[in-house]
């Protein structure tokens, strides 16, 4: 609990644009029926302007730099919904997973809900084939809000080949998950749009290994069971939330704090609500069992 403050200070300066939005405007979303209404409407917003972008580790081809990611979600400078670059096989379960948990946790946690989401930090994540399509995913999750102030995260994401390429975003991907979270923040001040957003992710580079294991097994991912692998993300109880998961297929982590610490989630599947709500209020490094 003596990390704690960390994680508010930090959630607090980070989201500090949406906390401007005032409670009343609060909005819960479409109910189950129209969710697939709200999905035709999400805007799927044309490419940004055709402009040369400088790459910070100059010119590398697409098969090694790996595809800009793409994102799904809401801007405080968009009136809706909105999308770029990510297939509806993607999407549509991401959302329908997103509109469950949102309700459920707002049912469960009541008025404790709103500053729960507000303060939450960015959580990181990667999915191996198979949890969601039959891609792997890499991506990060930033709460955020529309421009007339209705509520619902910003998601960034890329598609992963293989279990290689998972393995790969986990231990190499550092610096890309950073890349990712200053873009998202960026896009908290309205006066930034989706063109800024996309401006920023073009400048993100993951070289994506594309050789799958031969024998569809998790393969390079066994390492994660050893702490010298794992290295500073294998710290304290985050450590302990990794090793007490089993069969996961996904694995979700926080920037280390200044005290080097990180929370972390393993999943089987997409988060249950329970394990969303741990994710909301991060209020220690213990995750749900």
């Amino acid at each position: 609990m003596g990390a704690l403050p960390h994680v508010r200070r930090c959630a607090d300066r980070r989201h500090q644009a949406i906390g401007a939005v005032r409670r009343d405007d609060q909005c819960r979303g479409p109910p189950h029926d129209l969710r697939d209404l709200r999905l035709e409407r999400a805007q799927s917003l044309p490419p940004a302007r055709a402009q040369p972008v400088p790459l910070p580790h100059g010119p590398v081809t697409e098969a090694v730099r790996g595809p800009i990611p793409g994102w799904y979600g809401k801007l405080p400078s968009l009136g809706d919904f909105a999308t770029r670059r990510l297939s509806p096989e993607f999407v549509k379960p991401w959302d329908a997973w997103l509109q469950d948990v949102l309700q459920a946790t707002r049912d469960t946690l009541l008025e404790g809900w709103f500053d729960s989401y507000l303060t939450m930090p960015i959580w990181r994540f990667v999915f191996l084939p198979g949890l969601v399509g039959q891609s792997g995913w890499a991506g990060v999750l930033m709460p955020s809000v529309d421009r007339v102030g209705r509520h619902f995260p910003l998601t960034i994401a890329m598609a992963l080949p293989s279990y290689a390429a998972a393995a790969h975003a986990v231990f190499d991907g550092a610096e890309w998950f950073a890349e990712l979270e200053d873009a998202a923040l960026a896009v908290l001040d309205p006066t930034r749009g989706a063109d800024d957003l996309d401006s920023a992710l073009a400048h993100s580079v993951l070289a994506v290994r594309s050789s799958a294991d031969p024998d569809g097994s998790i393969g390079p991912l066994r390492a994660l069971s050893s702490v010298e692998a794992f290295g500073p993300l294998a710290e304290g109880e985050a450590l302990r939330a990794w090793s007490e998961s089993t069969g996961w297929k996904g694995l979700w982590w926080t920037r280390g704090r200044v005290d080097g610490e990180s929370l972390m989630l393993g999943c089987a599947g997409l988060p249950t609500t329970e394990e969303f709500a741990w994710l909301l209020e991060s209020r220690s490094t213990r995750a749900p069992a």
